[in-house]
């Protein structure tokens, strides 16, 4: 979906799941230049992580670009549900305790 005159944001892959999280791929043509930036999500959740190239190019964070709130909102209406696509997807990297605390049976008692 284009942004203003210079940006172009689209899905290119589902990745998998890191922690709770789906995390997707996203293709970026800003100024004839094409990227790669990072999007994850929950069904609470939802993070936008652009490459710092990119962002030297916008002059500031992607937090901080005049189209930040329209890119959040076209990415929460195309984004694939979570819930049925965290069940799909496999772990990019098997947690660890310092990467995901939690244990696997809610109803386990610690030791």
């Amino acid at each position: 979906m284009k942004f203003g005159e210079d940006l172009d944001i689209d899905i290119k892959d589902y990745l998998g799941r890191v922690g709770p999280g789906v995390t997707i791929i996203l293709s970026i043509l800003y100024k004839e230049k094409i990227y790669e930036a990072m999007y994850w999500y929950t069904e609470e959740y939802h993070l936008l992580q652009f490459p710092e190239e990119i962002e030297k190019d916008f002059g500031n964070k992607i937090e901080e670009h005049e189209e930040y709130d329209n890119i959040m909102s076209h990415l929460l209406t195309v984004q694939a549900d979570y819930l049925e696509t965290a069940k799909k997807l496999d772990d990019i990297f098997e947690p660890t305790p310092e990467t995901d605390p939690t244990p696997d049976d809610p109803n386990q008692e610690e030791e």
